[in-house]
């Protein structure tokens, strides 16, 4: 008579990573591939490839608490299809990088996070051609209190029924150039902050369209 024994049941995490979900068994190499790892403990993604996810897939969907913490190696490029690109339940994301950073979507929404925050020595080009960026503040800066490179922010909010625009706060400190468009509402609701080389704005109906402030340096 051989006693059997079970397999401990794995922890399973509220982070999916292009429709992987993650657990206590794969948090080390989530994608299988060496390159996706999760910290449980500090709620942080470490990635050092492209993650573009198809069809109604998010490339990273989160429901966790706290800031969601993405540290990316490399020129890195991010991308969904039909959905939010991150997609989080109230969570704020901060991104990390050492290198250039591109975020793409056609959906509704970039993703309903309230705040989203990048830090990178590189370029930085975000762009969703249907739905705004971020519900509350995008802050884009290098990293430790430096600059970004050259910073591109595209959105269309024309099929949007809410608020149009591209985020509630816009702050940005780049060494190179600036360039905020919404070709089909404001750039932002409260403010927007830039420190840059060049500055563009365009909003509906012509030039920055903010509600409340504007500051360039």
């Amino acid at each position: 008579w051989t006693e059997e024994t079970s397999s401990p049941v794995p922890t399973m995490y509220n982070v999916w990573v292009l429709g992987t979900q993650v657990t206590s068994d794969n948090k080390d190499d989530v994608l299988n591939d060496g390159k996706v790892s999760y910290n449980p403990d500090t709620n942080t993604l470490t990635v050092s490839r492209d993650l573009a996810a198809t069809g109604d897939q998010n490339a990273v969907r989160a429901f966790t608490s706290g800031v969601l913490h993405i540290q990316l190696s490399g020129n890195r490029s991010i991308s969904s299809e039909n959905a939010g690109v991150l997609y989080t339940s109230n969570n704020s994301v901060e991104i990390t990088s050492d290198g250039d950073v591109t975020i793409t979507c056609a959906s509704d929404f970039f993703g309903p996070i309230p705040d989203l925050k990048i830090s990178t020595s590189g370029d930085v080009t975000l762009e969703n051609t249907n739905g705004r960026i971020c519900n509350s503040s995008l802050t884009i800066t290098g990293v430790d209190g430096g600059a970004a490179g050259d910073v591109k922010v595209s959105a269309d909010t024309t099929t949007l029924s809410g608020s149009k625009f591209v985020a509630q706060t816009v702050t940005v400190n780049a060494s190179g150039d600036a360039e905020i468009t919404n070709s089909g509402g404001k750039v932002a609701i409260t403010s927007v902050s830039i420190k840059a080389d060049n500055v563009l704005l365009v909003g509906a109906p012509a030039g920055p369209d903010t509600t409340d402030s504007f500051s360039y340096q």
